[in-house]
């Protein structure tokens, strides 16, 4: 027999969706207040939320005609029709938040509106509405004993702290894309944030804790009706773990997609196995994406994700482009540069190579069809740069390159760097790193399409049976490949780009290539691939540390990094350069 279940069961099943524990709680609510016009929210936490959750802001208040409402299902007052889910402003929307909440806790509010003389409490589980003589514009919301109703919830949630870290969580993400709100935030009565309304910079600061907030670039972007806001690390802060904080329509998400648009977006500036920091909010016309995935809203889905990753790229690799010359030549004091001592690489003369510099000014991007947005009415009004102390002395790595030499002789240390006095104060550069930066940049705006070379010796290399058919076919469509089946185990290979033919190490170039396939398979794109394979020709053909220059050779070499896009960083993301100025000997010398 088919039962209609009770009302309060409905309810009970809705709220496992939202309540999902007790940092849910604390999301829906203070974003009501954002949604409200707070300009200051105070959350109060009693044993991680079990006991007691409050949230009181001074916005807009809720009028005491729509007490009867407010704790119903799919009561709201941000939609009225199908058609608003396309031009979302709010926070929330769904009109389950409350309703849920209230079905899993005891609930009590207390309100007033500007229009009001007085305002008023409510308790929703007995109706009961008071008048208050003194209140304050605002609503106060009081959560007590969570899950009291549904003890067997309480069986999945974790320990206290891990709990608290939850929502800590949460009101950090919130705090961070809303510095012009203040917010409290206590824990057994115990302060842990206390930010007042600032600017941008100052709540990244705060809030993320940033140590090393010379080194952070501002973002503030727009392309194809895409905006991003918000500060990247210098590749100099990159760690071994992410640190990416991701907002779309200032809704913290978990996005992938974006991920990985910010790492490509740094490309060979990071170090191998290194991420950047990155504090990015998007803002995206409503009609180019869907919030309505998960009752939590942490996941969207775009309309055109190729779109969305291409201008994320864009605009990451922009921001460095123009801001990252700023501060990458300070050398850093907090940890000792070691020096190679491999001395017994391989020596190769440096190769003839007709330089010229990176043109970045034409894309192959399509521009969206959407309608054009006003940004102001999402974004802060103003987003500051960043402060770097040594911003006036330290000019670009271009003009650090071309600056007048004190000396015409070059040291050549340890056949590895080339140190120079300059007006600036000493530069130090690394032979191979540098060359290795120059040679793949000049690969990378070769115009030519790419041609291909026939070998007179085809190639045969033994491949897992199970990543055959993947291998031939991301090869095949390379520009310039022709590969086939070579029997159980192997592949042939009959041409390669012309480039690639020309090194001397081509079929060690080919199985590194055919290794990447292998790691990340289909979901490499092919142009990711050619910059692997660039990247290897690069560090392959450049000049190795233990090799004697000439100093025409090494004029040569600092005239071909001074054209160069990124030629502060290798292909792998090191260090290429170092300028030691004047400050930096009187801190070695305490002066």
């Amino acid at each position: 027999m088919i039962n209609l279940l009770p009302k309060n069961i409905i309810n009970q099943i809705a709220a496992g969706e939202v309540v999902e524990r007790p940092a849910s709680i604390v999301k829906e609510l203070v974003e009501n207040s954002i949604d409200a016009g707070a300009t200051e929210i105070q959350i109060e936490i009693l044993d991680a939320g079990l006991t007691e959750i409050i949230i009181k802001d001074n916005g807009s208040g809720i009028t005491k005609d729509d007490f009867e409402n407010l704790f119903k299902r799919h009561a709201t007052s941000k939609i009225d029709k199908i058609e608003d889910l396309q031009s979302l402003s709010t926070m929330g929307f769904r009109g389950e938040a409350l309703s849920s909440i209230q079905a899993v806790s005891q609930v009590e509010l207390v309100t007033k509106t500007n229009s009001d003389k007085t305002g008023y409490f409510y308790n929703p589980h007995t109706s009961e509405i008071k008048a208050i003589a003194k209140a304050n514009t605002g609503t106060t919301l009081t959560i007590k004993n969570l899950f009291y109703n549904v003890p067997a919830r309480k069986k999945f949630l974790k320990s206290n702290a891990t709990e608290l870290s939850h929502i800590t969580k949460i009101i950090e993400e919130i705090a961070l894309v809303n510095p012009d709100i203040a917010f409290i935030y206590k824990s057994q009565n115990r302060e842990l944030i206390n930010v007042k309304a600032s600017d941008l910079l100052t709540r990244t600061i705060n809030i993320l804790k940033v140590q090393e907030s010379e080194y952070l670039l501002s973002l503030d972007s727009q392309q194809h009706n895409i905006k991003a806001i918000g500060y990247i690390g210098h590749p100099r802060i990159s760690k071994k773990s992410p640190q990416y904080h991701i907002f779309i329509n200032n809704r913290p998400v978990i996005q992938p997609l974006i991920n990985k648009a910010i790492q490509q977006g740094f490309d060979t500036m990071l170090e191998v196995g290194h991420y950047p920091f990155a504090f990015v909010s998007i803002f995206i016309p409503s009609t180019e994406l869907d919030v309505n995935v998960h009752p939590r809203k942490t996941e969207v889905k775009f309309t055109d994700d190729r779109l969305i990753f291409q201008t994320i790229k864009y605009l990451i690799r922009d921001t460095l482009q123009k801001s990252a010359f700023e501060v990458v030549l300070k050398p850093q004091t907090t940890q000792s540069q070691s020096i190679s001592n491999n001395l017994n690489s391989q020596i190769n003369q440096p190769k003839n190579y007709n330089f010229k510099p990176y043109n970045n000014s034409s894309n192959n991007y399509t521009k969206s069809q959407v309608t054009e947005t006003n940004w102001a009415q999402y974004t802060p009004k103003q987003i500051p740069k960043a402060q770097h102390n040594f911003h006036n002395i330290q000019p670009n790595f271009r003009e650090l390159l071309e600056a007048e030499t004190i000396k015409p002789d070059y040291l050549h240390i340890f056949d590895t760097y080339i140190v120079y006095p300059n007006q600036n104060g000493i530069m130090i550069l690394d032979q191979h790193a540098v060359h290795e930066k120059v040679i793949l940049e000049q690969l990378m705006n070769q115009d030519e399409p790419v041609k291909s070379q026939a070998l007179l010796f085809p190639i045969a290399i033994s491949v897992p049976q199970s990543e055959k058919d993947i291998t031939i076919e991301v090869l095949a469509q390379l520009p310039g490949f022709e590969v086939d089946d070579f029997g159980s185990s192997e592949i042939i290979i009959r041409a390669v780009p012309a480039f690639l033919s020309k090194t001397q190490k081509t079929e060690e170039h080919i199985k590194t290539l055919i290794a990447q396939i292998q790691d990340r398979g289909q979901t490499m794109e092919l142009s990711e691939l050619r910059i692997e394979l660039l990247k290897t020709i690069a560090c392959k053909s450049a000049i190795k540390a233990g090799y004697s220059m000439t100093q025409s050779e090494i004029e040569a070499l600092i005239q071909a990094a001074a054209k160069t896009d990124f030629g502060f960083a290798c292909c792998h993301g090191r260090p290429t350069m170092v300028q030691l100025d004047r400050d930096w000997f009187e801190k070695q010398f305490s002066r």
